[in-house]
């Protein structure tokens, strides 16, 4: 997969366009891409991860769908839409994920996840810019 390149995005746009999906309040839906880290077949990791055990992981993921959005807290009746949109990449706190791949390939049960908008970390605009420049 390329960077940025969903398997699901044209499904869920379809999906939520006539309504079959709908998500609620400030969530959103993500696919998440591959990272550095690789998994051999005999199950070790390969990769770099964060030496301190409690720092919350960013995880690159591309928005598949998102939710209404959430009430103002100064005022109730104001619906406050959600900064991202279907096909954003972000990166995303990797911990506070709920895993639902279940719903879809047997072989992707840990790629699509609901996340609240609140622990979305950034939108990045570029992917392969930002690879480019991390890579040297």
């Amino acid at each position: 997969m390329q960077s940025g390149q969903s398997k699901y995005l044209e499904t869920m746009q379809k999906l939520t366009a006539d309504g079959v999906l709908k998500l609620h309040g400030d969530r959103l839906l993500v696919e998440l891409l591959e990272t550095g880290e690789k998994k051999t077949k005999s199950g070790i990791v390969i990769g770099i991860k964060p030496s301190t055990p409690n720092v919350d992981e960013g995880q690159i993921a591309v928005v598949l769908a998102v939710g209404e959005g959430y009430y103002d807290p100064d005022d109730p009746t104001k619906l406050i839409d959600l900064p991202n949109k279907a096909g954003d990449i972000v990166i995303v706190n990797k911990f506070q994920l709920k895993h639902c791949g279940e719903l879809f390939d047997h072989g992707d049960e840990n790629k699509v996840a609901m996340v609240s908008q609140s622990n979305v970390h950034a939108t990045i605009k570029d992917l392969n810019a930002l690879i480019t420049v991390f890579k040297g």
